[in-house]
């Protein structure tokens, strides 16, 4: 299969007007409708979009670690699923004298309906020894530590990215700066010093006292409550992949800092359990004894994103409220557009992604299914790393394909990915671009990352294959049609990755390319693709002549053929 260019010409006046494409921006987030929620609280109060993910706090409590790495792609579920465990989890106590009630438990009431509520563990980890205790009963008996990791404006020096872990650590210090005022002695001169510097004047905190934070607030959490700390600890790897991505000198002494931050963890006896969370696995070379749990792994893996039930649980839920709503157009959409991701024998759709379209298919928008999820985050690192690649195999071959063998075993080093196409890969399935299929081979899950996919990584790749011998062709006087469409092969189309998963979109997309490769001398057309004219027709690609330029409209148009002679 081929693609080929079509010229089309056709002369109209200047005064001709096109009605342009207009994208619709985010609606706003109405309660009585479909809401997206983004706080535990939130979601467990609201009745229209709750989705039970309970049964994390027992299979923590269950697995014989004291310390848990979870990665999955943004907006999966993480931080949602750290405010379920905080909310358990964390005593009651008033926030200016310190006093605490373990038999308050003033949030229980969130949980009693939900699944972890029958539950029972066996307590080894609470008690050391195996006794059996409703899962429950333990609302509200421990204190809590919550970080979560802040990045903040360009860091341009060590000192820079010193205050960036400090800002995230003083949230964490004013949460529980009641122990300054608590009757007992919990802290030496030093550690009350600490404290208030954080709370005060953290701007001044230094690399070493980064490294003593976390045990200091353990410690004193622990003599406060006497019982043992939960430690949660959201995004911990976003400030070094953010340096990692703008090619920051200090990706490494990020990764220092922040082994020296969560050092303080390993074998403490103080410490009920801690869970990190993030998108992938950092190398730290003294933090290294916890239970590693990623996208590909089965434990927790209905924890994490919803599945096949929960999707027509929340459906049934949606067409409650609007009952005209096709369920069975819906189901298909969403089936297409977000699900495809595979963990073990669990179909998992993107959270993210389902709420905001229920969200928009409650307000009756006109545009319901389109990319959420793909667009909450940068893809710049991953474009680079396809740019500078020496060879794109694999990369090529999901293009062709679909799909590729992977090696998951591959020893994965995050900086390791514009020099090792197998990193670059595994960071796709972090990341949530690519998932299992079987056989160790590794496909595009899903319509929202197909569609990105092509949009933006082909074009990283293209601008690596297509030579700047292509820039020629936006300066190719128009009037001469046939000899622009039979350079535009050659030079251009005839280069490209084909494939029997591509559809006439990415194909779009990639004519329009040489237009925008830098020349000194610039074009005299204004370019538009799949542009839909006022009578409602399409034309695949549209290019309007500047002001004053040219009077000539052009339309081309792709046409699929079997063969390149066709």
């Amino acid at each position: 299969m081929l693609y080929r260019l079509i010229g089309k010409i056709k002369l109209f006046t200047s005064t001709v007007n096109f009605r342009q494409f207009t994208h619709m921006n985010s609606d706003k987030i109405a309660k009585k409708e479909f809401p997206v929620v983004d706080t535990f609280q939130g979601m467990a109060t609201s009745n229209n979009i709750f989705v039970d993910k309970s049964m994390l706090i027992k299979e923590i409590l269950d697995i014989k670690s004291k310390t848990f790495l979870i990665t999955r792609p943004q907006r999966w579920g993480k931080s949602l699923n750290l405010d379920m465990l905080e909310t358990f989890f964390k005593v009651d106590v008033d926030q200016e004298t310190g006093v605490f009630d373990f038999e308050k438990q003033n949030k229980k009431h969130l949980f009693e309906n939900l699944l972890i509520a029958k539950e029972k563990v066996r307590c080894r980890l609470l008690t050391g020894e195996y006794v059996s205790k409703k899962i429950i009963d333990l609302q509200g008996k421990y204190p809590v530590i919550k970080l979560t990791m802040v990045d903040g404006p360009d860091i341009t020096s060590k000192e820079e990215l010193v205050q960036t872990f400090a800002r995230s650590l003083r949230d964490a210090y004013e949460k529980h700066q009641y122990i300054l005022n608590s009757s007992k002695k919990m802290f030496l001169t030093s550690e009350c010093k600490l404290m208030r510097k954080y709370l005060y004047d953290y701007r001044k905190i230094t690399i070493f006292e980064i490294g003593l934070s976390l045990g200091y607030l353990i410690e004193a959490l622990y003599k406060h409550y006497n019982t043992r700390v939960v430690l949660l600890i959201d995004d911990y790897d976003k400030i070094p992949i953010n340096l990692l991505s703008e090619k920051s000198p200090y990706f490494e002494d990020a990764v220092e800092i922040l082994d020296s931050l969560v050092s303080p963890i390993k074998n403490n006896i103080k410490v009920l359990f801690a869970v990190l969370s993030g998108i992938t696995r950092l190398p730290f070379p003294n933090f290294n004894h916890y239970y590693y749990n990623s996208v590909d792994d089965p434990i927790f893996s209905k924890s994490f994103g919803f599945t096949e039930t929960e999707i027509d649980t929340l459906l049934e839920k949606l067409i409650e409220l609007k009952p005209k709503l096709p369920t069975k157009e819906i189901k298909k959409s969403i089936t297409k557009w977000y699900n495809g991701y595979k963990i073990q024998n669990e179909t998992i759709y993107n959270p993210w992604s389902i709420m905001n379209c229920f969200h928009s298919l409650s307000i009756d928008s006109d545009n319901p299914y389109k990319q959420y999820w793909i667009e909450t985050g940068s893809t710049k690192l991953i474009e680079e790393a396809i740019t500078n690649l020496p060879f794109t195999d694999k990369i090529e071959e999901l293009i062709k394909y679909g799909e590729t063998e992977v090696n998951y075993e591959t020893y994965f080093r995050f900086e390791n990915i514009e020099t090792n196409e197998e990193s670059l890969i595994i960071l796709l399935l972090h990341s949530g671009y690519i998932t299992k299929s079987k056989n160790g081979f590794y496909r595009i899950p899903n319509y929202e990352v197909q569609s990105y996919f092509f949009e933006h990584f082909i074009t990283a790749l293209l601008k690596k294959r297509i030579p700047k011998s292509s820039i020629p062709l936006i300066l190719i006087d128009f009037e001469d049609t046939q000899k622009y469409v039979d350079k535009f092969q050659k030079e251009f189309l005839n280069k490209l990755v084909y494939g029997k998963y591509l559809g006439s979109s990415y194909f779009q997309t990639l004519v329009v390319i040489p237009f925008f490769f830098k020349s000194t001398e610039q074009p005299k057309h204004r370019i538009y693709v799949e542009k839909q004219t006022e009578a409602k027709m399409k034309i695949d690609i549209l290019l309007t002549p500047k002001k004053g330029d040219s009077k000539l409209v052009f339309l081309l148009e792709l046409k699929t053929v079997d063969t390149p002679e066709a």
